[in-house]
């Protein structure tokens, strides 16, 4: 594909490197985005005779003009062409990931491979001049102004400080936090880039290697570590530092597990990774994937306090918040296919930001601190909807209990609030109904007796419910599942219109606020009250992914799914309503495709218009990863595109409940084959899939490693 922004990080330790082939630069940090600097990356190819070229990472060098980039879920190829040298190169840059192995995933290091070869058949008819020499030298080296550097036998040193003040762009150096750059607290941290094989020694700042085409291919690797031992984030009052400083004492502590680590690394990668280029997925599916992730990665946030305990959290991209509830809303789909460990550390966590009121905080802080809400208003009946719907989904997804006697006080709360909230007893919420849709019009935000947020706090109601009985409480078990009872009567009494559910019932917007002005509303009547919305199933799919009764209508759901997919469909995705034609969510688009795939409708191939749109707006100078907006809003940066891994539980039409020790498969397509990532074995490395394949007229199913799902029924 084309070069484009992008990033690769590592799981909750920061370190992150940011290419910017437009920009010809590389931004990097051992404390990650928005914490770090421009360098210039020089990877240049030099011959005898003078003639030179380089990635486009540097400004001083002149760059190949024909540049490829090929993604990996755990790495980036840059391939570059130049016919008037006669070589081919490649840079490749490794961040690996295993779920489970939280050793091999925090590490903070990168391996990095340079390939060069001939090229003798030229570029589009280009001839490769016969008189050029063969040999000539690799030159590689990194310069930064807030680094100082030095050559070390081991390798490439940097030593600099970081400001601890987040940054949200190149101009705009001081976004929170009340210290200048000047007088912030600093992190001291250390870089160094050793060769994989100790014996190369750079010299004078770089590696300068020979190379010599005339014997064919050439390849060079290196390990690119980063550590910091300081405090860099304070959470629930407490200074905290990375958890990879518990077994990594100091950056070459660092290359030393990467080195002599290797080959099972790699493996372990190669295995990842293989779960997605050896299934059924389209190369835009496994693209996307693979840019989303890294995005999601350089956001997250893994530390210990001085006791040792553990602190998880992922940033909203350049919102900078910690571990937003309808955030992680949709990230979670991760966790509950990698990593539901970090899942439930999370829901450890927020219980300590339950409001006075009975319900829970939008977020727990912003930047590097997170000792409560920065977000200047709440959103109380969703974000509390959603710490329940996550919650339930936990449990019955891994069969754990655990979460639910250490928060089931809290769970109680935020059901109570839920249901308090609705005044009228209908079965939509009337109060505390302002939600996170930012961008969008009054009637979707704002509005009382949301469709949206009926059907999501039904749904939460009826989650609530059954944790309830879970635990012996049966009073409010039945008070729940009554109060979630309401919402389907209604919706269908009041909120159909034919061939869609309106966005409210409650279209008046007499004594509605502005939550960002404090003005009141101007106009009388919401506009867009009956206009057509991706939001109104939002609320069903963890109810639909743990194979729970919904007690809605699925029919008319479908219905409503469909017509608003038709009325709302843009270029790059759906806007939020047919009334809102501007603003696009790539996230929200995801979560509700996955949503039709389990009532039975294929929307999966519109990821090529997801995709489409981040190579658009990453293409140019200013990239941002993944972005989540189309032009009015700046979500980016933005972890929220990792929502795309649903894609291997909706396209199997896969349900779990392991509390009833059920698991149902519908795939959407008659002929796929997909890893049932949620029954891993990981630790020895044996995966399950499902491979469908058509005969005749009869479509073949069979669960390769079925031994991993033996204590389940298979429906």
């Amino acid at each position: 594909m084309i070069p484009m922004e992008c990033a690769l990080s590592r799981l909750g330790s920061r370190f992150t490197l940011n290419f910017k082939p437009h920009a010809r630069e590389v931004w990097v940090s051992a404390l990650g985005k928005f914490l770090d600097d421009p360098a210039d990356l020089a990877v240049v190819f030099r011959l005898a005779n003078g003639g030179q070229v380089a990635f486009p990472f540097t400004k001083a060098y002149p760059n190949f003009a024909y540049v490829e980039q090929e993604y990996t879920m755990n790495g980036v190829t840059f391939r570059g062409h130049s016919a008037e040298l006669g070589l081919r190169a490649e840079l490749q840059v490794t961040a690996p990931f295993y779920p489970r192995d939280v050793r091999l995933s925090i590490a903070p290091f990168f391996y990095v491979t340079i390939t060069v070869e001939p090229l003798s058949t030229g570029i589009h008819w280009q001839r490769v001049p016969k008189e050029l020499p063969r040999q000539g030298e690799l030159v590689l080296k990194l310069q930064r102004e807030v680094a100082e550097a030095s050559t070390t036998p081991e390798g490439l040193r940097w030593e600099y400080e970081v400001p601890l003040v987040e940054r949200r762009g190149q101009s705009d150096r001081t976004f929170t936090g009340d210290a200048s750059l000047a007088g912030a607290p600093r992190a001291a941290c250390t870089e160094l880039l050793a060769p994989l094989e100790p014996g190369l020694e750079p010299a004078a700042g770089a590696f300068v290697l020979p190379l010599d085409l005339e014997a064919g291919p050439q390849r060079f690797e290196f390990i690119w570590a980063a550590h910091t031992g300081a405090h860099v984030m304070e959470a629930h009052e407490e200074p905290r530092r990375f958890k990879y400083t518990e077994s990594l004492g100091s950056v070459e502590e660092v290359v030393a597990y990467a080195r002599g680590s290797r080959e099972d690394i790699l493996r372990r990668n190669r295995r990842f990774e293989g779960l997605f280029t050896d299934s059924s997925l389209t190369k835009v599916w496994q693209d996307f994937l693979a840019f989303s992730f890294q995005s999601y990665l350089l956001n997250t946030w893994w530390t210990v306090s001085d006791e040792g305990d553990d602190w998880f959290s992922v940033w909203e991209g350049i919102c900078l918040y910690n571990s937003t509830v309808d955030v992680e809303y949709n990230l979670a789909l991760f966790y509950l296919a990698f990593w539901p460990e970090l899942l439930e550390l999370t829901l450890d966590e927020w219980v300590h930001h339950l409001q006075p009121g009975g319900f829970l905080s939008h977020d727990m802080g912003a930047g590097l601190k997170a000792n409560g809400q920065s977000y200047p208003h709440a959103m109380e009946v969703e974000e509390s909807a959603n710490f329940i719907l996550l919650m339930f989904a936990h449990w019955r997804w891994t069969g754990s209990e655990t979460a639910i006697f250490k928060h089931f006080e809290a769970v109680k709360a935020l059901a109570n609030y839920i249901e308090a909230a609705d005044t009228t007893k209908n079965g939509f919420p009337d109060r505390g109904t302002a939600n996170t849709i930012d961008d969008a019009s009054p009637a979707i935000q704002l509005a009382r007796e949301q469709t949206y947020l009926g059907v999501k706090a039904s749904a939460a109601l009826n989650a609530a419910s059954v944790l309830a009985e879970s635990v012996g409480d049966e009073d409010h078990a039945a008070r729940w599942a009554t109060a979630a009872s309401r919402t389907p009567r209604t919706l269908d009494a009041q909120a159909w219109l034919g061939d869609h559910y309106a966005v409210c019932l409650d279209r008046s917007a007499e004594g509605l606020t502005d939550v960002w002005t404090g003005d009141s509303l101007a106009e009388e009547e919401l506009e867009g009250w009956d206009a057509y919305s991706v939001y109104t199933s939002n609320g069903l799919l963890y109810l639909l992914l743990t194979g729970h009764e919904t007690f809605f209508d699925l029919e008319r759901m479908r219905t409503d799914l469909v017509s608003a997919t038709r009325e709302s469909l843009l270029e790059y995705g759906c806007t939020h309503s047919s009334a809102d034609r501007s603003n696009v969510w790539i996230s929200q688009n995801l979560w509700r495709d996955f949503v039709a795939a389990y009532l039975g409708v294929d929307q999966l191939d519109l990821v090529e218009r997801y995709w489409a749109f981040e190579q658009w707006a990453n293409a140019r100078e200013q990239g941002k990863c993944f972005i989540d907006t189309y032009l009015a809003n700046n979500l980016c940066y933005y972890p929220r595109g990792i929502t795309a891994i649903g894609v291997l539980f909706a396209a199997l039409g896969l349900q779990v409940d392991r509390v009833g020790r059920r698991v149902t498969l519908a795939p959407v397509h008659g002929q796929c084959r997909l890893p049932l990532v949620a029954f891993a074995n990981w630790e020895a490395e044996i995966f399950p899939w499902v491979e469908c394949t058509v005969e005749g007229d009869t479509i073949i199913r069979r669960i390769i490693h079925g031994e991993l799902l033996s204590d389940l029924r298979i429906e």
